[in-house]
C-alpha cells in the first residue's frame, strides 16, 4: 500500500504545481492569518481543495490534515498532513521558492514525503526505508562538521514578538558560520539540506504542515533533526534544527551556551 500511495502522491503534486502555476497571475484574494507576515491567497485553498479531493479518491478511508481551512487533526495514523504552498509569500512575489508538500503518517510516524517545486521542476520525495530522491536520483546530506565551513538555511518567525526576539540569534550566529540563507519555504530548504545545497537549517517557529514531507526526505537522506531546545522532535514540537549529526551538534552547543548568557534563550 505504501508504494500505491507514494505513486499517488507524486501524481498528485505534479497536477497541483501545474494547478499553482496556471495561477499566478489570478490571485483574487490575500488575507493575513496569525500575523501581517502570515498570507494567505485563494489559490492556497483552491490547490488544497485539488489535493484532498485527488487523494480521497484513491484512499476514501484515510484522514487529511492542512494548513488551510478547517480540517480538524483526530489523530496521525493514515493521515495525509498537506502543505498546498509552501513559501505563499514568494507565490505573491512570482519568486521561484515555493512547493507542494505531501506527507503521509502510520502510527504517528511520517512514512511518506513528497515536496514539489514546481516554478523549478524539482521533485523531492522518500519513503521511509527507501532512500530519497530528487527528480529519481537519490540524495545524500552533507558532511560538513564544523560551523565555520557550514551554509546554514534558516526562517523567519510569523509571530512579531519572536522575530523581536530571535533577531540576536541571527546576529549572533552569522559570524560562526560560512553564511546564512532564508528562502522563505522551509519544506524546500530541509530538501536542500537533504540534497547538500545547504548544510544545516533551524528556525524558532515552525509547524507541522511546513516540514512533514521534508523530514521524510531528510531522514532518508541520512540527515537528523531535533527540536530547537535539543529535546527529541514530536509533530507537536514548535521549532526545528536538522543537519547531519555531526554539525547537528555542533549547533546545539552553540544554542546551549548561548541559553546561559542574560536573554540568550528565545
Amino acid at each position: 500500500m505504501t508504494e500505491k500511495r507514494l505513486e499517488t502522491a507524486l501524481k498528485v503534486a505534479h497536477q497541483a504545481g501545474e494547478f499553482l502555476l496556471s495561477k499566478k497571475e489570478a490571485i483574487l484574494t490575500i488575507d493575513q492569518k496569525s500575523s501581517w507576515a502570515d498570507l494567505v491567497t485563494n489559490v492556497d485553498l483552491e490547490a488544497q481543495e485539488l489535493i484532498i479531493s485527488l487523494l480521497k479518491t484513491s484512499f476514501p478511508d484515510d484522514f487529511f490534515f492542512g494548513e488551510e481551512g478547517s480540517i480538524s487533526l483526530e489523530h496521525l495514523n493514515k493521515t495525509w498532513v498537506i502543505d498546498p504552498i509552501d513559501g505563499t509569500s514568494n507565490f505573491i512575489y512570482r519568486l521561484p521558492f515555493f512547493s507542494v508538500s505531501i506527507a503521509f503518517f502510520e502510527l504517528g510516524v511520517p512514512t511518506i514525503g513528497i515536496v514539489h517545486i514546481p516554478e523549478l521542476r524539482e521533485t523531492f520525495w522518500a519513503a521511509r526505508g527507501k532512500g530519497a530522491y530528487l527528480n529519481g536520483k537519490r540524495i545524500c546530506i552533507s558532511g560538513k562538521k564544523t560551523l565555520d565551513s557550514a551554509l546554514i538555511a534558516t526562517g523567519f518567525p510569523y509571530d512579531i514578538a519572536l522575530r523581536e526576539k530571535s533577531a540576536s540569534l541571527y546576529t549572533e550566529l552569522l559570524p560562526a558560520v560560512n553564511d546564512l540563507r532564508a528562502y522563505g519555504a522551509a519544506s524546500i530548504e530541509l530538501c536542500y539540506v537533504a540534497c547538500g545545497r545547504f548544510d544545516a537549517y533551524f528556525e524558532p517557529q515552525v509547524a507541522l504542515y511546513d516540514i512533514a514531507a521534508s523530514l521524510v526526505v531528510l531522514s532518508e537522506a541520512g540527515g537528523e533533526f531535533k527540536s530547537l531546545d535539543g529535546k527529541e522532535w514530536e509533530p507537536t514540537s514548535t521549532s526545528l534544527i536538522a543537519a547531519n549529526h555531526h554539525l547537528l551538534l555542533e549547533l546545539l552547543e552553540f544554542l546551549a551556551m548561548r541559553k546561559n548568557r542574560p536573554n540568550g534563550n528565545l
